[in-house]
């Protein structure tokens, strides 16, 4: 067992702390979730120039949309315009995306009871396809 020693001298005095951040600094990392003031919703553009890999548009055409360019139900145009369609003959369609620079598209037939039918997009012009399969059936066109 050792013996009683008497305390060694005083240690020099410390410093003070770091200071606790201030109201603005906490405000700040509230803020994090948005760069440059915009939030995370805003990096989602809808605009026809962006080249992110978002959708330009889509539209499920009925198989007898009209004889007449129609406007289609269920749709989305990056231009903010709509999208119509018409039957052009048995199995052909035209569908449009006014003011919509896209050039490619792809198509599915929606055949509820089932079988095979296959479509073709023809490009037109620029926001334009001719669609075409061996009858006339609904379809959905999508635009990247």
């Amino acid at each position: 067992m050792e013996p009683d020693r008497p305390p060694g001298p005083s240690g020099l005095n410390g410093t003070n702390g770091a200071t606790v951040p201030s109201a603005n600094t906490a405000n700040t990392a509230n803020n994090a979730l948005a760069l440059g003031g915009i939030p995370a919703s805003g990096y989602t553009r809808n605009d026809c120039a962006s080249i992110t890999g978002q959708i330009k548009g889509f539209a499920i055409v009925p198989a007898e949309p009209g004889v007449v360019f129609t406007s289609v139900g269920i749709q989305y145009n990056c231009s903010g315009q709509g999208v119509e369609a018409v039957r052009i003959g048995l199995g052909a369609y035209d569908v449009r995306f006014p003011g919509n620079p896209a050039v490619i598209a792809m198509t599915t037939v929606i055949r509820p009871e089932g079988g095979i039918l296959a479509a073709d997009a023809r490009n037109l012009q620029p926001g334009e396809w001719q669609v075409t399969m061996l009858d006339n059936a609904e379809f959905e066109l999508l635009v990247p």
